[in-house]
């Protein structure tokens, strides 16, 4: 249900309802969202919205298996391991401490306004608080002798280290958004439409769940979410995001180009003395487009079109088992350039 009125001329309210049902472990579910805008003047205006929301396991979730080979750091150095992500509902993932996944539930807040200082140009910014409870992610790695016996109860060999997706942890993002543009009318050069983005957001884990009983009898030492785990939800996402961008329109071409900073990423050892950060980077994006007809469109560009590529991780080069020599955490395509073309006809 979604109901939005108008009280007065400058005061907007919407209010919206919703209720799931699932036939898995999630369960009813109801979700709400209350959002408000005052216009000031036609020129500027506040708006804020407060809303609950749920998201059940996804698929891949609940049962998402694989068995991989890589490379992980141990104090500092790069080992080859033979790693097993298993899936929730196995007797190896039970054995180790699984429980069957909980929807995830948030609470959200925004607070912000819009501005249009002329006619040509929109500014928006927007401050904004989610909480999120029983956040699901993997687990760190989990190996050793006792690992090793539940390993081959279970019908594997000994060696491997295990993952599997568990609700990890409450967090709390906070963040800005800003976003403007501005249009120019070069007459018969065409317009130019110039914009610029910015993102800003934290992450903080809140509360962790506790090792359960079934993994430290397996295991004193081992701990269900480690520091490295809990780095790929806190550090290692970029904090800040730039884009620049213009979308030039003449005649029958429409030509797009952005710059896109990203911000410095980590990648945590169990040790922070061995932590690798991965710097910030500039990326190009670049698109020319033209229109044969009011249906039939060519496109021809270049994501990274510079071939920008993520730092280099310590792990050895030239391996024969063909692993990356650049940070897999990379927020972009660690590899460089992707080139592409795009043919489109509207009926």
């Amino acid at each position: 249900v979604d109901v939005g009125l108008n009280p007065t001329e400058k005061f907007y309210v919407g209010v919206a309802g919703r209720f799931e049902h699932y036939d898995d472990s999630s369960g009813n579910t109801s979700s709400g969202k209350l959002s408000l805008r005052y216009d000031f003047t036609p020129e500027f205006a506040l708006r804020g919205t407060l809303s609950n929301g749920f998201r059940a396991p996804s698929l891949s979730q609940s049962v998402y298996a694989q068995t991989a080979n890589q490379y992980t750091t141990v104090n500092g150095v790069a080992q080859f391991v033979e790693a097993k992500s298993v899936r929730v509902d196995s007797s190896l993932a039970q054995a180790l401490g699984a429980e069957d996944l909980k929807p995830e539930k948030s609470r959200n807040i925004s607070i912000g306004f819009t501005y249009k200082p002329v006619p040509e140009a929109n500014i928006t910014l927007d401050a904004y608080q989610i909480e999120i409870s029983d956040r699901i992610a993997q687990t760190g790695f989990l190996f050793g002798s006792g690992v090793d016996q539940i390993l081959q109860a279970n019908g594997y060999r000994p060696g491997y280290r295990v993952k599997y997706f568990t609700n990890a942890a409450d967090t709390t993002t906070r963040g800005i958004d800003l976003v403007t543009d501005y249009r120019v009318d070069y007459g018969a050069l065409g317009t130019v439409k110039y914009g610029v983005a910015a993102n800003y957001n934290k992450t903080t884990i809140d509360s962790i769940k506790s090792t359960p009983a079934a993994l430290t009898a397996v295991g004193s030492s081992l701990v269900l979410f480690d520091r490295v785990a809990q780095g790929y939800l806190t550090v290692a996402n970029p904090k800040t995001k730039l884009i620049l961008s213009a979308n030039w329109k003449v005649d029958d071409f429409d030509i797009n180009a952005s710059v896109n900073r990203y911000d410095k990423v980590i990648a945590r050892d169990t040790n922070p003395a061995y932590d690798v950060t991965y710097g910030a980077k500039w990326l190009t994006d670049l698109e020319v487009a033209y229109n044969f007809t009011k249906a039939l469109n060519l496109a021809v560009g270049a994501n990274n079109i510079l071939n920008v590529k993520a730092d280099n991780n310590a792990f050895p080069q030239g391996d024969i088992n063909g692993f990356p020599k650049f940070g897999s955490i990379s927020p972009f395509d660690p590899y460089g350039a992707f080139w592409y073309t795009r043919v489109s006809y509207n009926f």
